[in-house]
């Protein structure tokens, strides 16, 4: 599978809830051992910008998978005067992760 077909999928299990057109990105990367496990750097800049390099590399049979998924979460209302956000464009940033190694399907 690549990417646009991952990321396919997972908007099709989202629902009307989400908007995947523009607020969605996912990281998939293969690390060597769940023990060294270093993510790639938070996609947000200095100035509360989103951005960030994402890449897909899902790794074959046995290998260890880290999936990361962002979405920007626009806020439309503060209550009492509170900002939630905590990224540029009064927007929230929704981080999911799930790291596991894959079967050992045949390549």
């Amino acid at each position: 599978m690549d990417q646009q077909g991952f990321q396919t999928i997972l908007c099709n299990e989202l629902g009307l809830l989400f908007d995947c057109d523009d607020r969605l990105a996912i990281d998939v990367q293969r690390v060597d051992r769940f023990d060294e496990l270093e993510l790639r750097p938070q996609p947000v800049d200095g100035e509360g910008n989103f951005n960030g390099t994402f890449g897909f590399d899902p790794g074959a049979g046995g290998e260890t998978v880290v999936v990361r998924v962002f979405y920007r979460w626009p806020l439309f209302f503060n209550i009492l005067g509170m900002d939630a956000s905590d990224i540029a464009g009064r927007q929230r940033l929704l981080i999911s992760t799930t790291a596991f190694r894959n079967e050992p399907f045949d390549n």
